[in-house]
């Protein structure tokens, strides 16, 4: 992994971590209110990551991947535009939909994890801890909307809002994972410099 490639991966981390820490946050401290209205924050943040995820692709110099990305951007518009107008619709199953969007917002972060231990990290094991808990909750809001349909809905924002921070608390581990791959890159770039002057010198 060159140093280009993990700045890339930082810059996008650190938007998603932003957007990930104020939804979790507001889904916690608002869940009192309506279903309406956590379903249509949800479509903000679906529509919100498309927008974020393509626009990182778009600034960055390698555009691989561009299929991938355009069909992620059409999916989280149109997921978050029926959220957003066909509230009515989607609210006796929201919870159930919640956790399979957990689980698979918690699958979509794998690629991160594995980028670090191609990029040589130690420790990259400690990144699937956050992943983890996300599929666990997911798995939780499952369990919860069939066993117990009230009481899911009512926790559905706040389990949701926790998957959202925990999602953010591994975008930070991940960042600081890539830091530390970029600091070992250029640490051992200045060493093989150093060692050419000396040879150089020598002869």
């Amino acid at each position: 992994m060159d140093t280009e490639k993990i700045s890339s991966l930082k810059k996008n981390l650190n938007l998603l971590a932003m957007v990930e820490l104020i939804c979790g946050l507001f889904l916690i401290v608002f869940n009192s209110d309506s279903l309406n209205m956590v379903i249509k924050m949800f479509g903000i943040i679906a529509i919100s990551y498309g927008i974020i995820t393509f626009l990182t692709w778009l600034f960055k110099k390698d555009k691989s991947g561009a299929a991938a990305t355009i069909i992620l951007l059409a999916a989280c518009v149109t997921a978050g535009l029926c959220l957003i107008f066909l509230t009515e619709q989607i609210n006796d199953v929201f919870a159930f939909v919640t956790g399979i969007v957990l689980i698979v917002y918690g699958i979509i972060k794998f690629p991160n994890v594995f980028k670090l231990k191609k990029g040589g990290l130690q420790k990259w094991a400690v990144g699937l801890i956050p992943i983890g808990l996300i599929l666990a909750l997911g798995a939780v809001i499952i369990i919860l909307k069939f066993s117990n349909s009230t009481l899911a809905n009512s926790l559905v924002a706040i389990l949701l809002g926790i998957g959202f921070i925990i999602g953010c608390i591994g975008d930070v581990m991940t960042m600081a994972g890539a830091s530390t791959i970029e600091y070992d890159l250029k640490h051992g770039e200045e060493i093989d410099a150093d060692q050419e002057m000396i040879k150089e010198n020598k002869e």
